[in-house]
């Protein structure tokens, strides 16, 4: 299932849930504050309306995740292996 989430600074979706193209494809529609959330069925053509939607609505789709990743990276938020402290000691 595909998922897109746009962003406008009004509320109004009305044009991008209501177009006679995406309807059939639908599965999820969740509204917020300035976003739009859409989940596609996994049928045959998804592929299309994703390429539609983008050329049509490309101007509000979201391209950036709606919160940062927060993976620690090794070497800058820790160090990978055994602390030298504790290299040939027995685990209990």
């Amino acid at each position: 299932m595909e998922t897109i989430i746009f962003k406008r600074e009004s509320d109004k979706f009305d044009d991008i849930i209501k177009d006679t193209n995406i309807k059939p494809f639908l599965l999820t529609v969740l509204t917020w504050k300035e976003h739009c959330f859409i989940q596609l069925k996994p049928l045959k053509g998804v592929e299309k309306i994703i390429s539609y939607i983008g050329l049509k609505y490309g101007d509000s789709v979201l391209k950036q995740p709606l919160t940062k990743d927060y993976t620690p990276i090794d070497g800058v938020d820790y160090r990978s292996g055994v602390p030298e402290h504790l290299k040939g000691q027995r685990r209990r």
